[in-house]
């Protein structure tokens, strides 16, 4: 799991950032560097493609640390498991989940190999896609900070195109259904359309949202890349909801909430999250359903004690269910019926995707 508080800070206290030294600007979206644009570039969808492998990357630079696989909480019942996996080999950094509407695959991030593991919705793993490098149509998921992280954070759109958050490379990727390139852009910077290190993104299709850990901002693009707007948003784990808002889980000390927003950033509400016997609490990535219920994992942080729990809020804040279940980041299937967790553990001890059934209305 990644540090308390380098994609969860407090709304109410200055959010620490990580990553390359840079002047950006502070809490307020008024003092954000705006300078330039970023360049965009087009390369015609048929000139590159990117071809699947299930290549073997080298080794991560993390060091293997003794951990404690997070456990159930004894006194929550458990989501029923419908399938776990960790793919063709075990591999630290599965990070990511997210689903072709088209196929409905399940993709998730193998953050350290620069590649994503694919399965079928019934969790048969089919292959690795992906290649490393600076290119067109290559990534680089690194964070290259002084303690490697690596993430992968993907987008589909409703007509099956992607698009790909390239940390490493500092700049977003836009991939057609079939996977053939189609643009990038972005680029190291602090004006409006470049990134110092993004992390997080989404798209409804029409616009794409794009978090950045060290600027604490959010930057909204249209397809094609063309910068439209900027907000401070100090989380990098958001939620794009079927509603159009922005969700994300925050962690406040030894307390946490669930934080709604509209997509000019206005904080619409904060639904305090229950600490029960969990003290430092750390939230992962919500899910929210076509309902408005929202589905807000949390794990505490502090060892030996390492559980999940997952707390289903309804759409007015009110708790409906809590169980002993849960992930670092999390993707609601298209029917409504699963949820699907990953787990990012950088030693390698205990990475999974797992799919979970929901209990039926």
């Amino acid at each position: 799991m990644r540090e308390p508080g380098l994609h969860m800070p407090s709304l109410h206290t200055t959010p620490r950032s990580r990553g390359r030294s840079v002047a950006v600007g502070g809490l307020v979206l008024t003092v954000l560097l705006a300078a330039c644009g970023g360049a965009t570039t087009t390369v015609a969808p048929s000139a590159v493609a990117v071809a699947p492998t299930s290549t073997v990357a080298p080794t991560p630079t993390v060091a293997p640390t003794p951990t404690v696989a997070p456990t159930p909480e004894p006194s929550l019942p458990m989501l029923p498991v419908l399938w776990e996996s960790d793919g063709p080999q075990a591999k630290p950094g599965l990070f990511w989940p997210a689903i072709d509407p088209i196929s409905s695959n399940v993709w998730v991030s193998d953050s350290f190999d620069n590649q994503y593991w694919i399965f079928s919705p019934d969790g048969k793993y089919l292959e690795s896609w992906g290649v490393a490098g600076t290119g067109d149509g290559q990534f680089d998921f690194n964070t290259h900070e002084q303690n490697p992280d690596a993430y992968g954070a993907i987008a589909f759109a409703p007509d099956g195109s992607f698009y790909v958050l390239d940390t490493g490379n500092d700049r977003v990727e836009k991939f057609d259904k079939d996977r053939r390139f189609v643009r990038t852009w972005g680029g190291f910077g602090t004006g409006d359309g470049t990134f110092t290190s993004p992390k997080g993104i989404a798209t409804d299709g029409q616009n794409v949202y794009v978090a950045d850990d060290p600027r604490q901002d959010i930057q909204v693009f249209d397809t094609n890349g063309k910068f439209l707007r900027s907000f401070w948003f100090p989380f990098v784990l958001f939620t794009l909801a079927p509603d159009g808002h922005l969700y994300s889980g925050e962690w406040l000390g030894n307390d946490a909430a669930v934080a709604e927003f509209d997509t000019d950033g206005t904080l619409i509400r904060e639904i305090p999250v229950p600490p029960g016997d969990f003290l430092g609490a750390e939230m992962g990535q919500v899910a929210v359903d076509a309902a408005g219920d929202i589905w807000a994992p949390i794990q505490n942080r502090p060892l030996p004690a390492n559980r999940f729990e997952l707390i289903e809020f309804g759409h007015q804040g009110n708790i409906l269910d809590r169980w002993s279940s849960g992930g670092e980041t999390s993707v609601l299937s298209p029917d409504g019926k699963a949820i699907y967790f990953a787990y990012h553990d950088p030693t390698g001890n205990w990475p999974f995707i797992r799919k979970n059934g929901l209990p039926t209305p």
